[in-house]
């Protein structure tokens, strides 16, 4: 039997003095490879006398009727073997498999993180430890005085990082070439760069000076560029956090609208030579950043309101930063090399917000969570995995996609197992139900297909609740903003 499903013996064979004993063959094979290959060797000969022949019964399916025989041979009820075959106009359903996770953990290459170490900057200089960056550098104007500079750096040497904090202003091209020249000589070849500098000078358009206008536009234009020509073509990732204020608008920041436009204008240039760019329009960070630090208690609940997005997390933008690195390149989809984040569904940006009062936003409406505008729950799918979606997506509150997510995992596992949803106990554990390791599987492929979230067979078998699963779920679904 496997034991890996941690399934419990019978022991009633030991009243007959049977013995029971657990091997793994592999390492069987890779430490006693002689002894398999004698038993291997006495099972072919015990073949060739027609001593032992081969398990009987065989059913066999179509390989596209798989659920099917698995469904069979999980009730435990079938004798001898069921066989999959395949052919040649077989179709069945397919689970891509991609690497979510980055790696960084090349001791040849240094990253690079400019913007300093603000709540965001201190962030990404975190993961990126995380994910076994061995040299680490990171710049901003006034960066060696920050009072995070000194714990990130012991932080690092504690991991084996080398991280290295500069003073540096790359709008100014002449500084960025003497930084570059100097990181040259004491650490590896930047091959990655993550461009987070900004400045906000916000006041409306007819009181803008030509100061304020320049202030906060350099970190986003002149520096980005001078980033684009100063560092090798051939980097890994090239990821810059722009912000959704350059897709929707919003008053008093033409200023910093138009450099966030700039850089979703150099991804898709950067892209279309088939080089590494991503630009990710962020909305308001909610936990940590600008927004956060502000003084103005009222600026995330203003900005929610009026830019018609809703604030994410820290966790969500290491998502988001993460994915733009293990994929860096979109030439095959130059405007992939933009990723918008966080505007909401039509019916829940309030009335007067900037997307209602401007047309290039009005076809929202036809993907509306509840429908086009008017047309009430016309057009909704009835699918039910499709409709877990769209309310998922539209979900207003964690609570609210939790209990989306808590009742979805019970109907899912009710239909598995033939079972009442009442009788399903949401305090026990899903191996408590029935869930094993091959029912665990199909689950964890329905919620990376449906609830887009990535979770291990481990976790689906050893939580202690359903309500914990449902939650850490939830904590992981890319619909839930």
């Amino acid at each position: 039997m496997d034991m890996e499903a941690a399934h419990r013996l019978d022991l009633t064979p030991l009243t007959r003095n049977a013995m029971m004993v657990g091997f793994d063959l592999i390492q069987w094979c890779m430490f006693n490879g002689p002894a398999v290959h004698n038993a291997l060797h006495a099972l072919m000969k015990l073949w060739d006398q027609k001593a032992i022949r081969a398990v009987h019964p065989t059913v066999a399916y179509p390989i596209a009727e798989m659920e099917t025989a698995m469904r069979r041979m999980q009730r435990g009820a079938h004798v001898g073997k069921l066989i999959l075959l395949p052919g040649p106009d077989a179709r069945f359903k397919v689970l891509t498999r991609s690497s979510s996770f980055a790696r960084l953990d090349d001791p040849d290459a240094t990253y690079l993180i400019v913007g300093g170490l603000g709540g965001i900057g201190l962030a990404l200089a975190d993961w990126m430890i995380a994910r076994g960056a061995q040299h680490i550098l990171i710049v901003s104007r006034r960066a060696e005085s920050h009072v995070e500079a000194e714990p990130l750096v012991e932080r690092g040497r504690a991991q084996g990082c080398n991280v290295v904090v500069r003073n540096c202003d790359v709008a100014k091209k002449d500084q960025l070439v003497t930084l570059l020249a100097e990181s040259a000589r004491t650490m590896p070849p930047i091959r990655g760069v993550i461009q987070a500098a900004m400045a906000l000078h916000d006041t409306i358009l007819q009181h803008l000076t030509y100061e304020q206008w320049q202030s906060s536009i350099q970190p986003k234009v002149a520096g980005t560029l001078n980033l684009h020509y100063c560092l090798p073509n051939d980097l890994r990732f090239f990821v810059m956090l722009s912000s959704i204020s350059g897709v929707v608008g919003l008053v008093s920041q033409a200023n910093y609208a138009a450099g966030n436009n700039f850089q979703d204008a150099l991804a898709r240039h950067r892209a279309a030579q088939g080089l590494a760019a991503v630009a990710i329009d962020l909305p308001a960070v909610g936990d940590v950043g600008v927004v956060t630090n502000s003084e103005d208690s009222a600026m995330r609940a203003r900005l929610e309101r009026s830019v018609g997005s809703s604030s994410i997390s820290i966790g969500r933008v290491l998502r988001l930063v993460e994915a733009a690195v293990v994929s860096p390149v979109r030439a095959h989809d130059i405007n992939a090399a933009q990723l918008v984040v966080g505007i909401v569904a039509w019916d829940r940006i309030t009335t007067g917000a900037l997307p209602k009062r401007d047309r290039r936003f009005w076809t929202m409406r036809l993907g509306n969570t509840s429908g086009a505008a008017g047309a009430g729950a016309v057009g909704r799918s009835n699918n039910p995995d499709d409709v877990l979606k769209q309310d998922l997506a539209g979900a207003s509150s964690g609570d609210g996609a939790l209990s989306l997510v808590m009742g979805a995992l019970v109907r899912k596992v009710a239909t598995l197992f033939n079972l009442v949803e009442a009788e399903i106990d949401t305090s026990s554990g899903l191996s408590a139900v029935g869930v094993d390791s091959l029912v665990a599987v199909e689950l964890r492929n329905w919620l990376s297909s449906v609830v887009q979230a990535k979770v291990t067979v481990f976790e689906i078998l050893q939580t202690a609740t359903m309500r914990e699963f449902a939650k850490l779920v939830t904590e992981r679904s890319a619909l839930v903003i």
